[in-house]
This record gives C-alpha cells, structure tokens and sequence, in this order.
C-alpha cells in the first residue's frame, strides 16, 4: 500500500537520484512517487509538476553548495591562500561524493531550450560560483580579468567532472583541483583580453 506522506527532504533526495541516475526527462512523476513509495496524486500534494520538483532539487543545491564551497571565498577568518585551498578542496570533495556528476550542468545540457525557468535557476548557481572565484581573485586582478579567469577556472572543472564520470576514474578531477590551487595562488597572469563575442551557431536545424 502507498504512503500517505513523506518528508520534503526525503522526497528531494529521492527525485535527486533519480535525475542523477535517469536525467530529467527520463524521469516521470510516476517514476518519482514510486520511487518514495507514494501514489501519484499524493506527489501532486507537494509539487505543481515536474519542473517545479527540479526547481526545488536546484534550489536546495544552490543552498548546499553556498555553504560548503562558496562561502569559504568570503571567510575573512583565513589567508588568501587558505581560502584557495579550502575552496577547491571543498570542490573536490562535493563531486567526488555525489553520482552522476554535476547535476546543475546536467539540467543545463537538457533543458536549457526547453524550460526557462529551470535554465534561469541553474545560471544563478553558475553566477555564485563565478563570484566566489572572482573574489578569490581580487587581490591581483581587475574585476574584468578575474571573471575571464574564474570562467577558465569554472570550465576547467565542469570539463573534469564530465571526464571523471566518462571514465570512472577521479585522477584526473585531482589533478584539476591541483592545477586550479596553483592558479589561484600563483603569480598574477598577464596579457589577458576578453575575446570578442562569438554567436552560437546551431548546426543540427
């Protein structure tokens, strides 16, 4: 017999999995309220519809990922050095314990042409993430230099998480974060420019 209720952080746990493991378009509401032993319609007692759901997992994300990454950017208790190295350590960390590598990236890779709402959500967690770098670089660079270098630095780890879950190999997610450490602490990079805008071009219509 299906229950009757179920804990928000429980039901946000078990939808994360599954949009982990499924992706989100592979997972159904049906798929969700079995998942947490629950009738269909009881799920419709918590959520509107599917996308709200995803909203919520990104939200909660959002709210984890500020406390345990972000923040340590902005810790006024630590050296800049300290903070670097905490900050790409917690980085580490946080993907190596998790399944199905970044689920933000994942979200954006599926919907961002389909459902704004759920992009909209996913960019804010990019531009905490962008701010925190930028911030750790802010002793050395203008702040128009350090976010071109805090979107190599993003770009880096996202690339690294994907080939770590390719390859089901976490050598090269440490090498990464060993190599970012070095960046963030090391001498200042010169000769940096913005490159122009280049127009994405949508070769599959």
């Amino acid at each position: 017999m299906a229950r009757k209720k179920i804990e928000k952080d429980e039901l946000l746990d078990r939808t994360e999995y599954l949009f982990r493991t499924r992706g989100y378009a592979n997972t159904s509401i049906a798929d969700i309220a079995q998942a947490c032993g629950l009738s269909k319609a009881s799920i419709y007692h918590h959520i509107a519809s599917k996308e709200e759901l995803a909203i919520k997992v990104i939200q909660r994300l959002h709210e984890q990922m500020q406390l345990v990454i972000f923040d340590i950017a902005y810790d006024s208790q630590l050296s800049a050095t300290e903070r670097a190295h905490a900050f790409v350590d917690a980085i580490h960390m946080f993907y190596q314990e998790r399944v199905g590598g970044c689920l933000i990236a994942s979200f954006i890779a599926e919907t961002s042409e389909t459902h704004a709402q759920i992009h909209s959500y996913c960019k804010k967690v990019f531009e905490a993430w962008l701010t925190a770098i930028v911030d750790l670089l802010s002793n050395k660079y203008s702040d128009a230099q350090a976010k071109l270098i805090a979107e190599d630095i993003l770009a880096h780890v996202q690339g690294a998480v994907l080939l770590m879950q390719l390859n089901k190999n976490s050598a090269l997610l440490a090498r990464t974060m060993q190599s970012i450490k070095k960046q963030l602490c090391n001498e200042r990079v010169e000769n940096l420019s913005e490159p122009k805008d280049t127009q994405y071009i949508d070769e599959t219509v």
